[in-house]
């Protein structure tokens, strides 16, 4: 895909049809000791100048799911829901997928959610949402619902819709929306949204950019991220709690004269069966840490810093660490470095490339394994590729990598070219 800059910041949508999967195992984590970590990528191909990429990467414990855009030359394209099923030690291996043609016109945002998936993207000329939903073993669209022009969708669970607002006016304070879904018909139904709004004691510019970075909800527990929409400041995150269906804040993070822009930026939740858990990256070059907050039943505290490791090689200086997060009971996944891997197209540059460490809770979070987001020699014809979102379920990771692919002769700044693949990373025992 090829964008200029000002097309990159609209709101990107495609449509697209089925085209062959391409999914290749890499070998298992290089680390010799620990349980044994596999990937399993779905790789984007560029063939005669038609293009097909693999947008967004969902699972849980049984399934993985990602979009695949196909783009012609001159601009035709289709669009096509892979849903994988999971067999094999550990459900770690993806078999042949169920493929599903989307009615809305997907966003660059590929499927999200719980037990129901939804594909967020266009109806028309409104915003819209499709879910999906399995029923006897086979996938099928479960209906859509609209949102209004001024929101984007920014989460979504089996019981909860977040949206945001899309653009604001400076002096105006950005809001969240959680539309409920009832799923007990046929097809899955918005319901009328609650309005959620940032902390009153911060900055207005942090308010103005509420939601901005996005949200992360799990059953009843959510956490939107806030950065300064238009003017830099320190960046924020509030931590909302529902009891008997009713939202309220329970913590705000963040908003330090001191702290970084960046906090907030990436963020996970986990409501478990008996700690919750909010998993935030504030982003920092000087100081890359994930903080881990729990809540037992008397509150959200600071349980963990997750720091990256110094004695790491790291192309990116700590830039990378923390920028994707994914978290499940005792599971935490993190972007964590990057390294320089021979390419495979003779004479081409050295491939810039991505790594997830894998922590496990115990009496602290510790390292289990750190997975490689590539093969070696790196593709041909790209330049970087690295964790762009992550999901964890159970012991899989659903990994949604960017990519930056050489650019097509004669594109020229603001022209740069961008592509997508999704990865899943599980453990095989």
């Amino acid at each position: 895909m090829v964008a200029s800059r000002q097309t990159w910041r609209r709101s990107i949508t495609v449509v697209a049809a089925a085209a062959t999967l391409t999914a290749a195992a890499c070998g298992p984590d290089p680390t010799p000791s620990g349980p044994t970590w596999i990937t399993t990528h779905v790789s984007r191909t560029s063939v005669g100048g038609t293009t097909t990429n693999y947008v967004g990467a969902w699972t849980d414990t049984s399934w993985a799911s990602t979009l695949q855009i196909t783009t012609a030359p001159g601009g035709g394209g289709s669009a096509s829901l892979l849903f994988f099923p999971r067999s094999g030690p550990g459900n770690s291996t993806l078999g042949s997928p169920q493929t599903l043609t989307p009615v809305v016109s997907p966003a660059l945002m590929g499927p999200i959610g719980d037990h129901i998936v939804g594909v967020a993207g266009s109806q028309g000329s409104n915003p819209a949402i499709e879910f999906f939903r399995l029923t006897g073993g086979t996938w099928a669209s479960a209906g859509t619902a609209t949102i209004p022009i001024d929101q984007q969708v920014a989460a979504m669970d089996d019981a909860w819709l977040v949206t945001r607002t899309v653009a604001i006016s400076p002096g105006a304070e950005a809001h969240v929306y959680l539309y409920p879904l009832d799923s007990s018909g046929p097809t899955v139904v918005a319901g009328a949204p609650i309005t959620l709004a940032g902390d009153p004691s911060w900055p207005l510019a942090l308010r103005e950019g509420f939601g901005g970075p996005g949200a992360a909800i799990d059953g009843n527990v959510l956490v939107v991220g806030a950065q300064g929409q238009f003017s830099p400041t320190p960046g924020g995150a509030r931590i909302f709690r529902a009891t008997g269906g009713v939202w309220a804040p329970v913590l705000s993070l963040g908003a330090s004269p001191t702290g970084p822009n960046g906090f907030g930026r990436a963020m996970a939740v986990d409501d478990g069966a008996t700690v919750d858990r909010v998993a935030l990256g504030p982003q920092s070059d000087t100081a890359p840490v994930v903080e881990v907050y729990a809540d037992t039943g008397s509150g959200f505290t600071l349980e963990q810093t997750v720091t990256k490791d110094s004695t790491d090689t790291d192309i990116y200086n700590g830039g990378l660490f923390g920028n994707a997060i994914g978290i499940d009971g005792d599971l935490l996944a993190v972007s964590s470095r990057g390294v320089l891997v021979p390419s495979a197209e003779p004479g081409h540059a050295d491939v810039k490339v991505g790594y997830v460490e894998l922590l496990r809770k115990g009496a602290t979070w510790a390292r289990e394994a750190e997975v490689p987001t590539f093969t070696t020699p790196g593709p041909p014809d790209v330049i970087t590729s690295f964790p762009y979102k992550l999901q964890v379920r159970g012991n899989h990771v659903a990994a949604f990598m960017f990519m930056t692919p050489d650019p097509p002769d004669g594109c020229q700044f603001p022209c740069f070219a961008f592509a997508f693949e999704a990865w899943s990373i599980d453990r095989t025992g």
